[in-house]
């Protein structure tokens, strides 16, 4: 499924309740597409406060499994998850990930690591790595893993309008490599509350077509998002919708239609606990949820649980 379609991007940011000593977490997610490739996780962790490192820093130990299937068969993983975040000077702040898998025939380790910037309220840089497996069953029986790397800059100005540029390059273990971009224009009104729009545009080049995954010569895509984000139960819960349309090319062809739409519920049951949803759909081809002639259809669900103390 990797890159098949644009990623939609999250729409609610992990909920907080204020200072906190340690956390109970809980996260599962399913996804499925109209090319049968399934994948679904679920972690369990536990997450502390540490100030002695730093203010505002924190980290986090989850266990959990990883599942995927398609007409190849099916693959699962036991999975640990070590998580540590914290401020390096007052404007900057490092974010740490270490994810070894344990498979049957492969135990990948997988891991990130992100380096932000925010010199003031306009501009805000990005550096990141990361390490994931490729997401199909064929990919990974043949062991095939994607390093990832790149920056990312938003401008804030007019008080309404941010731009985010990204690159990014992606070595394959097959010995694929691709380059992307990504240019977003997003606005947020003042006279609507809660309204939002952004258009997005994105080219991703490769040096061959991925083999086992999806990973055309050259993938090219502009879509309008619109959202709306509306307050619910005395600010306690926030609903947010968003739908998108644009256009997709692949490999310099003609273009077809890209659909994508996104619901995402968070909030507090109580002040110690609260949950946090979202599900989407992309869709080229038709509106039609079975994806139109030979269109591709990608749905997924994440549901998250918080415990705060």
């Amino acid at each position: 499924m990797i890159g098949r379609l644009s990623a939609l991007a999250v729409l609610c940011l992990p909920a907080t309740a204020g200072a906190y000593d340690y956390r109970v977490l809980g996260e599962a997610h399913a996804s499925d597409d109209t090319d049968h490739q399934s994948q679904q996780w679920f972690y369990a962790g536990y997450q502390r406060a540490l100030p002695q490192v730093a203010a505002d820093s924190s980290g986090a130990a989850w266990l959990g499994w990883r599942h995927l299937e398609s007409d190849d068969g099916s693959e699962s993983f036991k999975a640990l998850r070590l998580d540590f975040e914290a401020p390096t000077t007052e404007r900057t702040r490092v974010k740490l990930r270490l994810n070894p898998l344990i498979g049957s025939d492969w135990s990948p380790v997988l891991g990130g690591v992100s380096a932000i910037w925010k010199p003031d309220a306009t501009w805000y840089f990005e550096a990141f790595a990361d390490r994931e497996l490729v997401d199909t069953v064929r990919a990974v029986r043949d062991e095939n893993h994607v390093d990832t790397y790149g920056l990312s800059g938003d401008y804030r100005f007019w008080g309404l309008l941010t731009l985010i540029v990204s690159a990014f390059g992606q070595s394959f273990d097959d010995g694929n490599e691709r380059l992307g971009r990504v240019f977003r224009l997003d606005y947020a009104s003042e006279a609507w509350a809660g309204f939002g729009a952004q258009l997005r545009a994105k080219r991703v080049d490769a040096d061959a077509p991925g083999v086992g995954y999806f990973s055309p010569r050259r993938l090219e895509e502009a879509e309008l998002w619109l959202r709306y984000v509306v307050p619910l139960a005395d600010q306690r819960w926030q609903l947010a919708l968003r739908a998108s349309g644009g256009r997709q090319r692949i490999d310099g062809n003609g273009s077809e239609n890209l659909y994508g739409a996104e619901i995402g519920l968070r909030g507090w049951f109580t002040d110690h606990y609260g949950l946090e949803a979202q599900a989407q759909c992309s869709n080229t081809g038709g509106l039609a949820g079975d994806a139109a002639d030979d269109g591709y259809r990608y749905c997924a669900a994440t549901l998250s649980f918080i415990g705060s103390w």
